[in-house]
């Protein structure tokens, strides 16, 4: 299911527009690397990430690529895999998470949403739910696309689509 933001203030969000990142493969491969680490589950991350250059700051895609994967890293089990997938698709860097966790509705995924947190009673759950939505904004901003689908028989696949770099329309 797509996920889609409106945007309220034009000014701010074509100033954010004109920032990017050089070398995804090296932005992305830290943030996976220390955020793996921290969580004792280098080993269950498959990456396969191309590089590119991309219309988003190197912080915002760091950003995006640690909510993703510590949602999947929260929601899995320990020992099974994550795929992490990069790479060029016409104009647009395509990211795409999956994971083998306990997935979402497709209820669920259209209520994403700041604080929102499913089925709490029946699960611990660590963090305060802005993980999704962040990634959601934060892909809106920069005119990507996001795009979450349930991975049968479980698990989650977190789709991001964000524009290649064009030194003709921005600055870096």
């Amino acid at each position: 299911m797509l996920i889609r933001l409106r945007l309220t203030q034009p000014k701010q969000v074509a100033m954010m527009r004109q920032h990017s990142c050089q070398d995804v493969f090296i932005e992305m491969a830290n943030a996976i690397q220390l955020l793996t680490d921290q969580n004792e589950r280098a080993a269950d991350v498959n990456l396969n990430i191309a590089d590119a250059s991309v219309q988003i700051s190197c912080e915002n895609l760091q950003k995006i690529t640690t909510e993703l994967l510590s949602n999947a890293l929260k929601f899995s089990m320990s020992g099974t895999s994550i795929n992490i997938t990069g790479h060029i698709v016409d104009d647009t860097y395509e990211l795409i998470v999956s994971d083998q966790g306990r997935g979402m509705t497709d209820e669920q995924i259209a209520t994403i949403g700041p604080y929102q947190q499913f089925e709490r009673q029946l699960y611990e759950q660590q963090g305060t739910g802005l993980g999704l939505a962040i990634v959601a904004k934060l892909v809106a901003l920069y005119g990507g696309e996001f795009e979450l689908a349930s991975n049968a028989p479980q698990g989650l696949i977190a789709t991001v689509r964000l524009p290649l770099h064009n030194p003709s329309n921005a600055s870096t």
